[in-house]
């Protein structure tokens, strides 16, 4: 059986689905200066809202995006992002299934 993700390219920003609960693992990711943008966004990975994280040179490097088990918010997630090239590194507790379903709403 095939994947239905393709294989993430070099170039593609990692995208981290997250719930208030799974947010303090998500953040074990980050490097320490990624952190403490985070805590000063005040970001708690409501659902359907979205941080987007810097490197160390100011360009962005990661996404962590508050997710529910509904396509309809994974649709969302698309039309927020800044242009580019992203892929997820994390689906944490939410099915995977939801992003195909968003793809075809």
């Amino acid at each position: 059986m095939q994947s239905m993700f393709s294989q993430k390219q070099n170039s593609a920003l990692e995208i981290n689905m997250c719930t208030p609960k799974s947010l303090d693992s998500a953040k074990e990711k980050l490097s320490d200066s990624s952190k403490v943008w985070l805590d000063s966004l005040g970001y708690k990975a409501a659902p359907d809202t979205m941080a987007l994280v810097p490197d160390e040179s100011g360009r962005l490097s990661y996404v962590l995006w508050g997710a529910t088990d509904s396509f309809w918010q994974m649709a969302n997630l698309a039309s927020k992002l800044p242009e580019g090239d992203y892929c997820v590194s994390d689906w944490g507790t939410i099915k995977p299934e939801l992003g195909c379903l968003a793809c075809l709403s």
